[in-house]
């Protein structure tokens, strides 16, 4: 790498946000591909051209991928809603309570998506702990909730 490209690939900043946990990459901001030097083996024109075509369709994938986690957010709300309001049905027509996994069960959801809405739940006032234990599928001892 010549002096005055790797002086200018270390002088850019590649993103004021953290890393995603399972790439790397920055979630918003710059392209994480900016950390890498411009392809230029010998500096041929054909070979700057392909790093710039490389260069703008790596933005457009960027583009893409935000956009993507965009939506996944606001689906990720959706169906944060849409269970908070399944497990207050099913507990109204289940008086005798049940554990977040068998609550997660009889929903054929995820136990990880239930409990995280019990919680909330139970802040609101909504559910409580009705003071009984049962097991969960580790068979440790779990709350009964019920209508609060």
């Amino acid at each position: 790498m010549s002096g005055t490209l790797k002086r200018d690939f270390e002088a850019r900043p590649v993103s004021n946000r953290g890393p995603t946990p399972q790439l790397g990459l920055p979630l918003y901001g710059r392209s994480p591909l900016r950390r890498l030097p411009p392809a230029s083996k010998g500096a041929t024109d054909t070979s700057l051209a392909a790093g710039e075509s490389i260069g703008a369709l790596a933005g457009a994938l960027m583009g893409q991928i935000r956009d993507a986690q965009k939506r996944r957010a606001s689906s990720g709300v959706a169906l944060a809603i849409a269970v908070l309001q399944e497990v207050l049905a099913w507990l109204d027509s289940h008086s005798e309570g049940a554990t977040a996994d068998d609550i997660a069960v009889a929903l054929r959801r995820n136990p990880l998506t239930v409990r995280p809405r019990l919680s909330e739940l139970r802040r609101r006032g909504l559910v409580k702990d009705s003071g009984r234990r049962g097991r969960n599928a580790s068979g440790k001892s779990a709350i009964i909730w019920v209508r609060g």
